[in-house]
């Protein structure tokens, strides 16, 4: 016995000697908090948790093994250092504390099965449109429906300088039919474009007044970003529009903000931006982005006003405007920061490994019903194991859904089986939330033997 108490007040001794010594606390602050304040996980997983300590405005990340840990269930979760793992169905209550200072944070752990169930085995009936080839044998970048169920794809091609928006009807069997195309340019590489269905036709909003990367080292082929503003017109087959057309809309959010895209949710008066705002930091690697929603009726009830935007260059290269231009534009637009938004949430950084949010590059988003959709993805040819992962967050930034995996496209056998691909090479390409449903958009390689880039979107089911 007095062995151990021998080695037990020796391992007490750094203790009091660092606080007795006048060293400074590891952990210093006002207060403590978690960078949520709930969170869904999945049975069996685990969770990495950050807390951080507040100072005034500051918050400063803090080492977890400075902190004390504690569960109030831990037969439904266990927590060791800030990791967590989910033992059983449940609810539970983690808290971590430093001397007075404390943080808590409630965990709902579900079984394992997504609730969209994107993680389940696919069947034909989650094919909602297959193996499209669009115009230009492009592959496309964002989608969005009408309230028909015509599919709008949005493609890009070598030529950067311009976005084409296909129209075309559903075919679970393959199809080279397009039913209208409507041509932008300067819209950038976007993520988010969106359909609203109006009672004097199908509107499409798409980011706009992009900048080219002049960077690049092809001469010929410059890629687009820096998208500055939003732009709402009406689809009309054949039309080609630039941002000056004055048939647009523009919708402005000042000029620190970059990168713009857009998704709308009229049925319930929701328009949302997703940026890069500096003050998070800047990247086009997944890091960084701001989604800010606000009601769709005030944005359109705001006033035109002139707008001054960034210096941009664009133009030649094979473009409309027969060379290159720089110049710094006014414009006649709605300045949406003049609103209050609804609310605001903002993705992680980028990923360290594949189990994290915004590991893969970031491949679109959407909002609907009070939520946010965020998928990812990388596509593998000719090896199969593409991964496309999803993330759906309330508008408080809690989480709906974890992130969750999309079975079928890991698996080269079965995108064979149902006709998909060949090659097992899948794309996420875009998110649509509506009526109930889960649309997942996916260009892909190998279509009958072909090299040729197709466009898929897949159906699930939304809960109740």
């Amino acid at each position: 016995m007095k062995k151990i108490i021998h080695i037990l007040l020796l391992a007490a001794i750094p203790v009091c000697i660092a606080a007795c010594d006048g060293k400074e606390d590891p952990v210093k602050g006002d207060s403590l908090t978690f960078d949520m304040s709930e969170m869904l996980l999945q049975l069996g997983n685990f969770k990495q948790l950050e807390v951080y300590s507040v100072t005034g405005g500051q918050k400063d990340l803090v080492n977890n093994s400075d902190l004390e840990w504690s569960c109030d269930a831990p037969d439904v979760l266990s927590v060791t250092e800030g990791i967590l793992k989910g033992l059983n169905k449940g609810v539970a209550n983690v808290k971590a504390a430093y001397g007075d200072m404390s943080a808590s944070l409630k965990v709902t752990v579900r079984d394992g099965q997504s609730i969209t169930g994107i993680d389940a085995a696919f069947t034909a009936d989650n094919m909602y449109d297959m193996g499209h080839l669009l115009t230009g044998n492009a592959g496309f970048q964002q989608f969005d429906i009408d309230k028909d169920g015509n599919i709008y794809y949005a493609t890009s091609s070598a030529e950067y300088y311009r976005i084409l928006v296909d129209k075309v009807v559903p075919s679970k069997g393959g199809s080279d039919k397009v039913e209208a195309t409507m041509t932008f340019y300067y819209s950038g590489h976007l993520t988010g474009m969106s359909v609203e269905d109006a009672a004097d036709g199908t509107y499409i909003w798409i980011p706009e007044y992009a900048g080219k990367n002049t960077s690049e080292s092809s001469s010929q082929y410059k890629e687009y970003w820096g998208m500055q503003t939003i732009g709402r017109v009406k689809f009309e087959n054949g039309k080609k529009v630039s941002p000056d057309d004055p048939s647009i809309e523009h919708f402005w959010l000042g000029n620190t903000l970059s990168t713009m895209n857009v998704a709308v949710d009229p049925d319930h008066d929701i328009i949302a931006f997703c940026f890069h705002d500096p003050q998070y930091g800047t990247g086009n690697d997944g890091t960084s982005r701001r989604i800010r929603m606000y009601k769709l009726s005030e944005v359109m009830a705001l006033p035109l006003e002139d707008c001054t935007l960034k210096e941009r260059t664009y133009g030649g290269d094979g473009a409309p405007d027969a060379s290159q231009v720089t110049h710094t534009p006014t414009i006649k637009a709605r300045n949406v920061l003049k609103l209050t938004p609804v609310a605001e949430i903002g993705t992680p950084n980028k990923g360290k490994t594949p189990d994290d949010i915004c590991y893969y590059a970031w491949q679109g988003f959407d909002v609907y019903d009070g939520k946010v959709y965020f998928v990812e993805g990388t596509a593998v040819k000719n090896m199969g194991g593409s991964r496309a992962a999803l993330t759906i967050w309330n508008y408080d930034g809690t989480l709906y859904e974890p992130r969750s995996f999309v079975r079928v496209v890991q698996n080269a056998s079965d995108l064979s089986r149902f006709g998909i691909t060949e090659t097992g090479a899948m794309e996420s390409e875009g998110v649509k939330a509506w009526n109930g449903n889960l649309y997942l958009g996916f260009n892909s390689w190998g279509y009958k033997g072909s090299n040729a880039v197709r466009g898929n979107v897949f159906k699930y089911d939304l809960p109740e």
